[in-house]
């Protein structure tokens, strides 16, 4: 049985994905951070946000993710896994406590949205 990954919470993560990236739905500038709300079995539970399992979204994109079924939101975005981003986002993330996911990569691996 696995244990329940810690919740990591950072700014630094967060603002450096909102400053240095595109949405990734429709390549707007402007964007926001949008946690991945559809997140592999056994992760933290509904309402807590990991800033690890976040992608950046404009905000009518974000607004769109919001507003209906989440994964089918990223398939009608043709973005089946939103998770393989999220995890090239922290391998090149400033943030140490980010990088550091090797309890993690297990749900990244996890997170194809299917």
């Amino acid at each position: 049985m696995r244990t329940k990954n810690k919740l990591v919470k950072s700014r630094k993560h967060l603002e450096w994905v909102a400053l240095n990236h595109c949405c990734i739905s429709c390549g707007y500038s402007e964007v926001q951070v949008a946690h991945i709300r559809h997140l592999p079995s056994s992760n933290v539970g509904l309402g807590r946000k990991d800033d690890r399992y976040c992608v950046p979204l404009c905000f009518k994109c974000h607004q769109h993710q919001h507003t209906m079924n989440e994964k089918e939101f990223w398939r009608q975005n043709n973005l089946t896994n939103p998770m393989q981003f999220a995890y090239q986002l922290c391998l090149h993330s400033p943030c140490k406590k980010v990088k550091e996911f090797s309890e993690s990569t297990d749900y990244f691996k996890e997170g194809n949205n299917e």
